[in-house]
């Protein structure tokens, strides 16, 4: 939430486009997250971490938290072996094997609900 609410304002055209502040921007978020439950087979589940399945918020907060992501480990100084290029999806790298295998490491310490795999 922290990283949404940092972009949020950073934003220098949210007053232009929504009378909204940051600050109540978030709590409308966060109520979102807060009240998805999901019933199943008569009993009743919420997810506590991270955005939940099938809300329509989903999509855009997990993008907006792999940007930053991105920017913050693999764009930045902390990454010592960075892919010719980084498209999430796919990659184009041209250090060998064992490079490629520090960089995996690298970005999978970072959150231990966000890993990487190789395909």
């Amino acid at each position: 939430m922290e990283i949404v609410r940092q972009k949020l304002e950073e934003e220098e055209t949210l007053s232009q486009r929504t009378p909204w502040s940051p600050a109540q921007i978030i709590e409308l978020w966060e109520i979102c997250l807060e009240t998805h439950f999901k019933t199943i087979y008569g009993r009743i589940f919420s997810q506590p971490g991270g955005t939940p399945i099938g809300k329509s918020i989903s999509g855009p907060i997990a993008g907006i938290y792999l940007n930053w992501f991105d920017e913050e480990f693999i764009y930045s100084e902390r990454c010592k072996n960075k892919p010719t290029l980084w498209k999430r999806m796919r990659g184009i790298w041209d250090h060998g094997e064992e490079k490629l295998q520090e960089l995996l490491g690298h970005v999978n310490e970072q959150e231990e609900r966000v890993q990487f795999t190789i395909e």
